[in-house]
Formats: structure tokens, C-alpha cells, sequence
């Protein structure tokens, strides 16, 4: 066979790769129509994303007119812990689609859609040998109840996974090609992708971070060119002119005291730290946390028979050690943060997203580049562990559903006043409420009515609100008690 003909071959072969794969990717988007969107209407917002309708101006479920104005001087929003672009762009949506459940989730839902597109094409480009991988990871991608879950919600989370995938998609494209005369494309695309990760969400940073330490460490030890620099180091430039509000931000976040703090003493709070931050990264990954310990010792036996099988096949650019580097210093980086904040949000598995494609395209690696035996074992096991969490979220609420909240208060509050215990869960309220229906807030109105329907919010889970009720049954005496979801009680005082 002549070398022309060779070539026509590939060529041939390549078509037809990238013809399964278009039809793959497109069944996947048909899943996300017909599965996923459907069931953004089930429930109603929970807080954070009643925080994001506030954030763009949206003060009610009927409200039809954001008003969101980007400003380098001013803060953008009232009590704003995040950086403007998702906000942004969620207020232009808004403007063409409305705010409904529906239609704000919907966002969430392209960006995940978006996501699984780059994640199919650079599996495409580090594991070219396997075919299979590109299908694979769209297999994991969509059956992964945490990238579910943050799909389903109207918030920041998805978009920002997008820029995780792009910068790690032009980031290993950037150290494949550092010598060659396409470092500057990959450069400028890495920038673009880091700059709007940062822009989406502060916790970008330490994915952002970490390639920094991982390329400097490459630079200094001589094994990549100076130049790559380039492309990392121009998307902090290009966040100096928001620098100022992250400091205000800041300062506004410690003095409010929104950190999720750890416990007082440095011996237990290091201690909860080490025991339950790899239960909370293994349950990214699996989506509950089942016999962790058994699970880890099955992937560490697995990886001695990956390194075994990948020192005997494994040619060329090996984008498995680069991913670990990244993932680890990132995650260490997380963990800093907290041991210097003494905060826990590294054991908060919404926090986690700066790891969490990293760790699932390690593991696609750890099982198509493993013993065929082993590489079944594992993805059946990825699979069936978030099959559980998918089946279990599907007949048990995660958030709460204020939704259904404001519709028992509605027809509570034609009886007795109602009283929120905070600004923020009578904001809930009202986002749903009809704006006839009044609501007092606990903190600010001082004096309770002699008879009075209480918002009980985390009542299991919240030593703070239990210390509430317990204040309050010590004062009035108890009616009746309604629990509206595993989340949210109404309790009925009245004098004693």
C-alpha cells in the first residue's frame, strides 16, 4: 500500500471517529432535553439561588426586569461574595428567558452540556490510542451526581467547570506544544479560559495557582521554555482591576462571619480536617461516601497495576502525571486555605470544584489505561455508586424547597402573623410570598405578636436555630408543629 493511500486510510478513519463521536455527543444533549430539563420544574429555588435572582435584581418570582450593572469602583450588588461574570451573563439570559425555574437552570444545564463537549474533545487528544475514552468520559461525565447536581441549580458552579475544562485543556496543550510554533495560540487561549475563571468564581484561583507552581517548577528545573509563562501569568494581570473589590469583599466576609469555621480548638479542628477532607473528595468522585476505606484500598491496588501496564504500553506525552500534579497541588492548596482561615470548606463538596474534572479524568485514565479486568471493575463501580446518590436524591430532597415553604406560610398567615428568623429566609419567603402577604423578620422586629406561626429553617442540623426554638418554647407555648420538607418546620405559638 502506497503512503497516499495510507494516509487517505487515517484520514478515512478519523471521519468516522469524529462521526461517532458527533452522534454521541448529540445523544448526549438529547439526554439533557428530555432527562434533565424536565425536572428543573420540580422544586422550588433553596436559598443560594434565590441569592442569585437577588443578585441581578430580581426581588420576586414574577419580577420580569433585571437590572445588573457591571462597576470596576463600586460593588455590583448588596452582600456579594463572588465575581461579577456569571451574574452578568445569567442577567442577559434572564432578560431573553425570564427567571423562572426553568429557564434560569437552563443556563447551568448549557454549560454543562458545553463542559461535556471539551471534555470529549481533549480525552480525544491525550489518549488518542483509546478510542473508547472520549465515549467514556461522556458516560462518566453525565452519570457524576455531583456535576448532576450543580447542573440542576441555578448558580455559578457549572459555568465555572466550563473554564476548568478549557484551561486544562490549553494547559496541557501549552506543555505538549511548548517548543513548537503554537505556543502562543495555546497561551492566549489558556489566558482567555483562566481569566474568565476567575472572573466566574474566587476558588478558580487555586486551579489557577497550581498550574502556576507546576509549570514555574518545570521552568526552573529546565524542562520547559520560560516563554509558557506567558499565558498563566496574564490572567492575574488581567484581574489586578477587580483586586480592590475581593479585598472589600473580604473584609465584609470576615467581619459578617460567613466562613464556614471550624471548631475552636487547633488539635480538633486539624484532626477533623485530616479524617474527613479524602471522605469529602471521595465522595466528588462516587457521589456517596459507602466503604470509602475498602474503595481506596481496590484504587491503590489498582494504580500499581496501572503504573505497571503504563510503563509497558504508554509512548509519547503522558498527560496522566501532569493531571495528578495539578490535581494534588490544588488540593493542597484548598487545604492551606482552610488551615489558614481555620475554615472548612475543603469538607464541602460544592467547594471542591478546582478538583473535580481533574479527579474524574484521573480515574478514566486509572481505568481505560489499566488491565481490561480492572477497567471494568472500576467504571462499573464509578457508575453504580452514583447511580445510588442520583436514586436517592430523586426520592429525597437535597435543598430546601421554599417553593412549597411559601405556599403552607400563604395559608398559615391568613391565621396568625408569621415571623422568618433571619433577613435572608424572609427574602426566601417573600420570593415566593404574594406581596400582600407580611412577613416579620426576628432580628429586627423585636416584639412578637401573642399569637404567631415561627420559620424553623435546618432545625436538625443548626445548634443555632435549635437555641432559637428553644428560646422561644420557653417564652410561648407550642400549638402545632408542621415539617414541610426534611429541611424547613412551621411552628404555631401562642401565648402562655
Amino acid at each position: 500500500m502506497s503512503p497516499s493511500e495510507t494516509r487517505l486510510l487515517q484520514r478515512i478513519k478519523i471521519s468516522r471517529q469524529n462521526a461517532i463521536y458527533l452522534l454521541c455527543y448529540s445523544l448526549f444533549g438529547l439526554f439533557c432535553l428530555l432527562f434533565v430539563l424536565p425536572t428543573f420544574d420540580d422544586a422550588g429555588y433553596w436559598e443560594d439561588e434565590i441569592y442569585t435572582a437577588r443578585d441581578i435584581g430580581i426581588g420576586h418570582i414574577t419580577d420580569t426586569d433585571p437590572h445588573f450593572e457591571l462597576s470596576f469602583s463600586e460593588l455590583t450588588y448588596v452582600n456579594d461574595n463572588h465575581p461579577p461574570f456569571y451574574f452578568w451573563m445569567i442577567e442577559k439570559w434572564t432578560r431573553m428567558f425570564g427567571f423562572s425555574e426553568t429557564a434560569s437552570r437552563s443556563f447551568s444545564l448549557l454549560a454543562y452540556f458545553l463542559t461535556a463537549g471539551v471534555l470529549l474533545w481533549t480525552v480525544r487528544e491525550w489518549l488518542p490510542e483509546h478510542s473508547a475514552a472520549p465515549l467514556l468520559v461522556l458516560v462518566l461525565f453525565g452519570g457524576s451526581n455531583y456535576h448532576l447536581t450543580l447542573a440542576s441549580e441555578a448558580r455559578m458552579y457549572t459555568l465555572v467547570l466550563l473554564w476548568t475544562a478549557c484551561s486544562l485543556c490549553f494547559f496541557l496543550r501549552l506543555l505538549r506544544e511548548s517548543h513548537s510554533a503554537l505556543w502562543l495560540r495555546n497561551g492566549v487561549l489558556l489566558a482567555c479560559a483562566n481569566t474568565l475563571g476567575i472572573y466566574t468564581h474566587y476558588y478558580f484561583g487555586f486551579i489557577l495557582a497550581a498550574e502556576i507552581l507546576v509549570a514555574l517548577v518545570c521552568v526552573l528545573r529546565r524542562r520547559l521554555p520560560p516563554r509558557i509563562l506567558f499565558g498563566l501569568f496574564a490572567a492575574p494581570v488581567l484581574f489586578i482591576p477587580w483586586w480592590n473589590q475581593l479585598l472589600v469583599q473580604y473584609a465584609q466576609k470576615n467581619r459578617e462571619g460567613l466562613w464556614v469555621r471550624g471548631p475552636e480548638s487547633t488539635s480538633e479542628f486539624l484532626g477533623l480536617l485530616a479524617r474527613n477532607a479524602p471522605e469529602a473528595l471521595y465522595q466528588l468522585l462516587f457521589g456517596i461516601s459507602f466503604q470509602w476505606p475498602q474503595t481506596l484500598a481496590l484504587l491503590a491496588l489498582s494504580a500499581v497495576t496501572f503504573l505497571i501496564f503504563l510503563r509497558a504500553h504508554r509512548k509519547g506525552f503522558n498527560a496522566t502525571r501532569w493531571l495528578l500534579a495539578l490535581t494534588l497541588t490544588a488540593w493542597c492548596l484548598l487545604l492551606v486555605n482552610d488551615v489558614y482561615h481555620h475554615t472548612l470548606t475543603s469538607l464541602r463538596t460544592k467547594y471542591l470544584f478546582p478538583v473535580a474534572l481533574p479527579v474524574l479524568v484521573l480515574y478514566l485514565f486509572l481505568a481505560i489505561e489499566n488491565l481490561p479486568p480492572v477497567r471494568w471493575v472500576l467504571l462499573v463501580l464509578l457508575l453504580s455508586s452514583n447511580g445510588v446518590a442520583l436514586a436517592r436524591g430523586a426520592g429525597q430532597a437535597n435543598r430546601p424547597d421554599w417553593r412549597s415553604v411559601a405556599k403552607r406560610v400563604q395559608v398559615i398567615a391568613e391565621a396568625a402573623p408569621v415571623v422568618a428568623p433571619d433577613v435572608d429566609h424572609r427574602l426566601c419567603l417573600r420570593f415566593y410570598l404574594p406581596p400582600a402577604v407580611q412577613v416579620l423578620n426576628e432580628e429586627t422586629d423585636k416584639l412578637y405578636p401573642g399569637e404567631f406561626w415561627y420559620v424553623a429553617p435546618y432545625f436538625e442540623w443548626s445548634d443555632t436555630m435549635r437555641q432559637r426554638v428553644a428560646r422561644l418554647s420557653s417564652r410561648f407555648r407550642e400549638v402545632e408543629r408542621i415539617r414541610v420538607d426534611r429541611f424547613v418546620s412551621l411552628i404555631h405559638y401562642t401565648s402562655r
